[in-house]
């Protein structure tokens, strides 16, 4: 209990949590999610889950549609409560 406990104060990733997992997932399921990457998951409480990441989306994607794509399939299949989701666009190269 008490290791769970500092767990948790330590704003520690909850058990099972893999950030490979969450990337592979959101490339895999969500059209226009070209990349994720930066995932930092961390936990305020058992209950309350949180996440930051950058995606990196299909031009032809809104950014909007898909920030609130991303945080609907955090939620619904990793349980998390609060997500911070910055959006990345492709470069065209100058040239």
């Amino acid at each position: 209990m008490v290791s769970e406990s500092g767990h948790t104060l330590l704003e520690g990733a909850r058990k099972g949590f893999t950030v490979d997992t969450v990337i592979t997932y959101l490339v895999t399921h969500i059209d226009g999610i070209d990349a994720v990457h930066h995932v930092h998951a961390w936990s305020i409480t058992e209950n309350r889950r949180m996440v930051t990441l950058q995606a990196r989306i299909s031009d032809d994607i809104a950014t909007t549609n898909a920030i609130a794509t991303i945080k609907s399939r955090l939620h619904d299949e990793h349980g998390i409560d609060h997500a911070t989701v910055e959006i990345e666009r492709h470069v065209a190269a100058n040239g």
